[in-house]
């Protein structure tokens, strides 16, 4: 509830609280009906207000929390930008892995054959 709803209300309670003493004195003429009602209604304006202030209090501490997970949203966010880019990272690294593996068993390969011919070379076959 916002300051320009609760001034409304509480305009509203204390124009019904004017409404009423004016009722119950042109009604009545007794002034014990008149003293209770200006009672009631007072005890409701209190009731009113510390709902009021309890609902302040809760909304506060509602956008505290709000604030807190809003930080936390932002981290995990940034946190998944920088998974995607470590895992990018590591499959280009995969990649580059394998073909420096593809590339060593061709290597070895060729030395293999380099030292067959060698033994046949060596050996006069």
């Amino acid at each position: 509830m916002d300051i320009n709803e609760r001034d409304a209300v509480l305009d509203r309670v204390v124009s019904s609280i004017g409404e009423m003493e004016d009722f119950f004195s042109k009604a009545s003429p007794s002034a014990a009906i008149l003293k209770e009602s200006k009672e009631m209604a007072e005890e409701l304006l209190k009731n009113f207000q510390e709902e009021l202030r309890r609902r302040e209090e809760d909304s506060g501490k509602i956008r505290m929390e709000f604030t807190t997970l809003r930080k936390e949203l932002d981290e995990a966010l940034k946190a998944k930008t920088t998974i995607l880019a470590m895992t990018e990272q590591l499959e280009s690294l995969k990649l580059d892995s394998a073909k420096a593996f593809e590339e060593r068993d061709k290597a070895s390969a060729e030395v293999k054959r380099m030292q067959d011919l060698w033994q046949k070379f060596t050996s006069g076959e």
